[in-house]
């Protein structure tokens, strides 16, 4: 589709999409979208688990085992990302594909099934040789040495923000704020966005048009956050509008800009 070619192209080297889909909703109503959907959302999310720890898993350990030489990029949207979340949960500190990495749109994934994966992740980290040192490489590679996933939440996103919160009884994850480790917005004028040379907290995508910055902590800057294993990403309205806002030009084009610049670093372009 359109999002694969514009990889495709950014990227200057082929492209292969998977498409991984399920059926969530159990029942059919009458109702109004809204209403409808919540009826079902502890089915969806149960579905969720049990596709994500069952095919899904299936799926990713495959590519791990047969395919670790390849750039290997896996999204999931909402219960899609809970899925994903699932299927990728186990092992996930121990993984070594340079090639892999994770990014779940405004998921429906909650504090309580995040926080030991995380807490995995930050150990496997901490113990690393790039972070005692040790191991001398750019910056660009340390970064990308322990980052595992990505999330990016729409803050206006009510499905998931509110929605998720009253079903559930706990916070997503993309409204953690203690877990957020930047902001993104989308500006109209490119050249009015960049920042200067100095700033290393800050960094465009998509011609300058998508502003994504690091969160600073007082006496530490950024540097903390930048090295999270596990960035969340706060989105402006800007950047999404409500929970089905994924993928708009704009924010295509500016993961379209990332993957490409992750293959292009691996290989060695």
């Amino acid at each position: 589709d359109r999002f694969l070619a514009s990889v495709e192209a950014k990227a200057g080297a082929p492209v292969r999409g998977l498409y991984v889909g399920w059926r969530g909703d159990s029942i059919d109503t009458p109702l109004a979208w809204e209403p409808s959907d919540f009826l079902t959302v502890w089915d969806r999310k149960n579905a969720s688990i049990a596709v994500g720890e069952g095919g899904l898993a299936q799926v990713v350990t495959m590519l791990r085992e047969q395919h670790p030489e390849r750039a290997v990029y896996m999204i999931g949207h909402s219960f899609g990302g809970s899925a994903l979340f699932h299927a990728i949960k186990d092992g996930l500190a121990q993984e070594q594909l340079h090639g892999f990495e994770y990014f779940m749109l405004n998921p429906a994934v909650a504090e309580r099934e995040f926080d030991a994966v995380e807490q995995a992740l930050v150990a496997a980290w901490a113990a690393s040789p790039v972070f005692s040192g040790a191991v001398s490489i750019t910056a660009a590679d340390a970064l990308r040495q322990h980052r595992k996933v990505t999330v990016l939440q729409a803050q206006g996103d009510k499905a998931v923000g509110w929605g998720y919160r009253i079903a559930f009884r706990d916070t997503p994850i993309g409204f953690d704020r203690q877990r957020q480790t930047h902001r993104a917005k989308v500006c109209n004028t490119g050249d009015a966005c960049r920042p200067s040379p100095a700033d290393t907290c800050t960094a465009t995508l998509a011609d300058g048009r998508f502003v994504l910055r690091a969160v600073s902590i007082p006496g530490q800057g950024c540097v903390p956050m930048q090295q999270r294993p596990v960035w969340v990403i706060a989105g402006e309205d800007s950047v999404s509008a409500n929970h089905n806002d994924i993928l708009n030009s704009i924010q295509a084009e500016a993961l379209a800009d990332l993957l490409a610049q992750r293959w292009r670093q691996r290989a060695g372009r």
